[in-house]
């Protein structure tokens, strides 16, 4: 927040934590996309799959900040670093021999400013003293090298660019980015390696701005309604069709919400019932200019169903009253219908009479 009030265009962080949602970090990457601030993150050292922010690592598994996964200089991924949905793009990042053994090696990591008496020198062999240099440097490996490559490459971009916005710079930064990998998008790479180039060739009209803004709600979930406004920013001078979908988490079952070719910013991209929704899923927003495909996705969650009502029974003057109090988060959630039963035992019953609701005129026989 002080970085973002005090003038940053890109802010570069390489921390965080596993596993699970933290309110705060999602607050603090709203206020920098806000206020127009690219946010760039290192995806994490613990060569595990970043996950969402609903199960993953803070805060490299949010969907506001370009996420930056390490690779070593033969281009293949660097046996510590994280994966995963998340990953927007790789940088080098130091390290080699894609396992743990022998990594650290001088020629293969990256140049840092840390001097020798940092608490780095725990891996003597990073240590540089060439030529009996006594103001000795050191080369270190991580995903924390990563991130700064792919932070300088935005400056770059803003440089040429100024006052874009970081969904713009996603984009850009994406579309330019050196494809590794399986052909496209991919857990190891996201969409490939940061080519400063490549970046600085490519103007804001060259591709097509996706942004999306989600109704979060208590710990970061959206609410199972029947009109839920999925509100963004789809716009591009070459905009030729948009389409925004959603899948359950991990699975390949995708639906398409809705689809256009009209261009909206910041405004409603489609009203989408959720009500039967629970769980973790991830949200893509696609677009084309006719040439290229350009992706935005995003992982959402929502609520699991409230607990059912109480149920009670009165008898008087021969007839029996029924009834139900609902839980206080079952707000919401009206019931559409219910069944009645007459029997000794739940397993010995006979059905005697089904209640449906009218919204109009209230519950039926």
């Amino acid at each position: 927040i002080w970085a973002v009030d005090h003038g940053a265009n890109v802010i570069n962080m390489s921390l965080g934590g596993c596993c699970g949602y933290f309110e705060p970090a999602l607050r603090v990457l709203e206020y920098a996309h806000e206020n127009n601030v690219t946010v760039v993150v290192a995806a994490g050292n613990d060569n595990r799959d970043t996950g969402t922010m609903y199960d993953g690592y803070i805060f490299s598994g949010y969907n506001r900040p370009i996420s930056v996964a390490a690779i070593n200089s033969r281009k293949n991924r660097s046996f510590y670093s994280n994966f995963g949905w998340q990953v927007d793009v790789a940088a080098p990042g130091g390290g080699q021999n894609d396992s743990p053994v022998n990594a650290f090696c001088r020629h293969c990591s990256i140049l840092s400013l840390l001097s020798s008496n940092s608490e780095f020198t725990s891996y003597p062999r990073l240590i540089l003293d060439d030529e009996g240099d006594l103001s000795r440097y050191l080369r270190i490996a991580g995903t924390s090298m990563a991130a700064p490559h792919a932070a300088g490459v935005a400056a770059l971009i803003l440089s040429l660019h100024p006052g874009i916005s970081p969904a713009t710079m996603r984009q850009i930064m994406q579309s330019s980015a050196q494809d590794l990998g399986p052909d496209g998008f991919d857990r190891h790479f996201g969409y490939g390696l940061v080519r400063a180039d490549k970046a600085l060739n490519l103007a804001p009209n060259d591709v097509i701005t996706l942004d999306l803004t989600m109704p979060y709600g208590v710990n970061g979930l959206l609410p199972r309604i029947q009109n839920l406004a999925i509100e963004g920013t789809v716009r591009g001078s070459n905009l030729t069709r948009w389409i925004l979908r959603y899948r359950p988490h991990g699975t390949d079952a995708w639906t398409v919400i809705r689809e256009g070719a009209n261009q909206i910013r910041g405004g409603v991209l489609a009203r989408w019932d959720t009500r039967n929704l629970q769980g973790i899923h991830d949200l893509m927003l696609t677009a084309s200019n006719g040439q290229k495909w350009f992706t935005l996705s995003y992982n959402i969650a929502f609520p699991a169903p409230p607990p059912p009502p109480y149920l009670f029974a009165v008898g008087r003057n021969g007839n029996v009253y029924l009834g139900w109090i609902p839980s206080s988060d079952f707000v919401g959630y009206p019931i559409s219908s219910y069944n009645v039963y007459r029997g000794a035992r739940s397993d010995n019953k006979t059905l005697i009479a089904t209640v449906n609701h009218n919204p109009l005129v209230g519950y039926q026989t």
